[in-house]
């Protein structure tokens, strides 16, 4: 018997999400969803609309979330060296995932296709805000070597790089060496040394 119609729309959104995130939209179908959240399809298909809609919703709430959690983070570090650094290190977190699933979002810019346009808008559109928190944040740090943009896009991709690495069981040291040399890529060698 399916969940009752009460459920908690957040609660079951998280639900989605680790089900898509764990097996990968082409390979989870919505009966797999069905099993793994307790609602009956015709409540999803009444809710989401289409499996597609299921992801663009999962792809939201999740992207909502990181925006969010990376807003605490920035704030809670010295502008430059010290929210790079921070940023990168919490990417190396998804080091002691023991599902070694990386990132939700990084995990869909590999399965999108051609035939999924609203999913690479979806995705390139959550980036494009990721970056621009960073960039933001970026816009007054001490000994950037390039322009908050450039630094915004840089940093990115090192996550991405971090969390593609994270499903490969990668020794520590590993995330470690990018994280040097994003820092010395970036910022000027008396930035980093008066970060150390």
């Amino acid at each position: 018997m399916g969940r009752p119609p009460t459920y908690d729309h957040d609660t079951l959104l998280h639900e989605i999400i680790d089900c898509l995130w764990e097996r990968g939209y082409a390979a989870t179908p919505v009966s797999t969803i069905v099993q793994e959240t307790g609602v009956n399809a015709a409540s999803l298909y009444a809710r989401f609309g289409s499996k597609k809609g299921l992801m663009l919703a999962a792809l939201e709430m999740y992207a909502k979330e990181t925006l969010e959690g990376l807003e605490a983070l920035l704030a809670s570090e010295q502008p430059g060296v010290p929210q790079v650094r921070a940023i990168l290190e919490h990417a190396m977190q998804s080091f002691s995932d023991p599902q070694r699933r990386g990132c939700f979002l990084v995990n869909s810019i590999a399965n999108i296709s051609t035939e999924m346009p609203e999913f690479a808008a979806a995705v390139s559109g959550h980036m494009e805000r990721i970056r621009a928190l960073i960039r933001n944040a970026l816009a007054e740090a001490p000994g950037l070597r390039v322009s908050p943009e450039d630094a915004a896009l840089f940093v990115q991709v090192q996550v991405w790089g971090i969390k593609l690495l994270a499903r490969m069981e990668p020794a520590e040291d590993m995330g470690r060496i990018v994280i040097r040399q994003t820092l010395n890529a970036l910022f000027t060698d008396e930035a980093v040394a008066a970060a150390s």
